[in-house]
């Protein structure tokens, strides 16, 4: 009976940690997966098109990018391989820096954004916040 009871209580807390992130698809190779509580599909649908306007999302290279905002700042992580950011660290972070500034102006109206640089296990690699210099976590 215990048994039962943990794991109803166990999948009961895994459906809603489910509920509370949502994907939305910008073509059959790019997802663009957002916190519901903290972000809007129409937000995730806009990051989605900037990022295919710009040629980051395509229809060769399976990308997923993921979507949050806390106070006010929308945080915006990006998923590459760690050996190939640790091999040229210095270009793919100026690069990023671009990013950011794009996603900051065409996805979120100048409001503030935060790169994330993650490997693929979603572990940080760098943060770029674009209030001041390139920042390492």
């Amino acid at each position: 009976m215990k048994l039962l009871l943990w794991l109803s209580c166990f999948l009961l807390l895994l459906s809603g940690c489910r509920l509370l992130e949502d994907k939305v698809a910008i073509n059959e190779k790019s997802t663009v997966v957002y916190q519901k509580v903290a972000t809007t599909h129409a937000e995730a649908k806009r990051l989605g098109n900037v990022l295919l306007s710009y040629g980051y999302f395509n229809t060769i290279d399976k990308r997923t990018v993921y979507l949050n905002k806390k106070e006010n700042q929308y945080q915006v992580t990006f998923i590459i391989n760690k050996e190939l950011f640790l091999s040229d660290k210095e270009n793919l972070v100026q690069g990023f820096k671009v990013w950011q500034d794009w996603l900051r102006e065409y996805a979120f109206g100048y409001s503030p954004t935060l790169v994330i640089i993650a490997d693929e296990q979603k572990h940080t690699l760098y943060k770029i916040d674009g209030t001041s210099t390139l920042q390492h976590p």
